[in-house]
């Protein structure tokens, strides 16, 4: 009797294992991650850098920068395009909650380029810096917004610039 038990219970720990493996790859997935190189066949999405400001710079042409500019690896989250209204502010340009879901996402090379296919459309894009969602706002109060046309490749430059500071 208690070899029936063990093999019943050894069945449903197997059985319970298996699904976990099964739904952790499936479609049920939130978000899947995709590293794409930047040397990717892509005729149609968005290409570009991330790159990271930190210490002083001029906001006009006359005065030399003393801040350091440079290309990072980060997770970029794509979402449908996603305004202010959908989403709370944290601090700065960083959000406690975003209401969309993610489409996808895609891990920057270390030197920031990036190179993703994506159906035509409109996007947002949202870095996850350290745990924590950063965005810019655009004028009209959409999260970095980016359009994808027909056969074309968006170019796009993402910076990330809380640790900068700006004076004329």
């Amino acid at each position: 009797m208690s070899s029936l038990i063990l093999s019943s219970t050894g069945n449903k720990l197997i059985l319970l294992l298996g699904l976990i493996f099964l739904f952790s790859f499936s479609e049920f997935s939130c978000v899947s991650t995709k590293t794409v190189s930047v040397t990717a066949d892509t005729s149609q999405g968005i290409t570009g850098k991330l790159i990271f400001k930190e210490g002083n710079f001029s906001t006009t042409e006359e005065l030399p920068e003393e801040g350091k500019i440079f290309g990072i690896e980060r997770e970029i989250y794509i979402y449908p395009l996603t305004s202010l209204k959908e989403s709370e502010l944290a601090e700065g340009d960083f959000f406690k909650t975003i209401s969309t879901t993610p489409l996808d996402t895609i891990l920057t090379q270390q030197d920031g380029t990036f190179k993703l296919p994506l159906e035509v459309g409109k996007y947002s894009l949202v870095i996850n810096e350290g745990g924590r969602l950063y965005s810019k706002i655009s004028p009209d109060y959409y999260l970095f917004p980016v359009k994808v046309e027909k056969n074309k490749l968006t170019n796009v430059v993402f910076e990330v610039d809380y640790m900068a500071h700006y004076s004329e």
